[in-house]
């Protein structure tokens, strides 16, 4: 993807998603992150771990043109609900994990690396980090970032 191709998309419809497949100690992750949501709407970036990469991108499109007004640092480590038909959570990513977003500084202008991760429940309710989650779940995504389970 170019500059020009993510300005264009930016331009369009206030974000662009780019797509990463990282394969590290033999653990394959599939990311799926916004570069935009700053420039466009003032908020942190947004990214998906785990799923596909056609069903990440209509994710986040969804979230983006439904729900942004929920990007708000007072809702992240809260559940959400009717967001989707699951519950989600809005994670802060931590920066150490900045490698995994590889091209992000290049493609964004260096700007803040300030990301949220958007976390769905399994399909019996649960999260990756409650116990009962099912690990057989298509979407078993690694955390990038901590949870803070007081808040929820």
């Amino acid at each position: 993807m170019t500059k020009d191709f993510i300005k264009q998309s930016i331009d369009l419809v206030g974000h662009a998603i780019l797509m990463n497949c990282t394969c590290e100690t033999n653990q394959k992750i599939n990311l799926c992150y916004t570069i935009g949501l700053k420039e466009t709407y003032g908020t942190d970036e947004v990214c998906l771990v785990g799923l596909n990469p056609n069903s990440s991108m209509g994710l986040i499109n969804y979230f983006v043109a439904n729900h942004i007004d929920q990007l708000k640092k007072e809702n992240y480590n809260k559940k959400l609900s009717e967001i989707f038909n699951f519950d989600t959570i809005l994670l802060p990513v931590d920066e150490n994990n900045k490698e995994l977003f590889t091209n992000f500084d290049e493609l964004s202008d260096n700007q803040d690396f300030e990301f949220v991760q958007l976390v769905v429940t399994d399909d019996k309710g649960k999260f990756i980090f409650e116990e009962g989650y099912n690990q057989d779940f298509d979407y078993c995504c690694e955390i990038l970032g901590s949870v803070n389970i007081s808040l929820l």
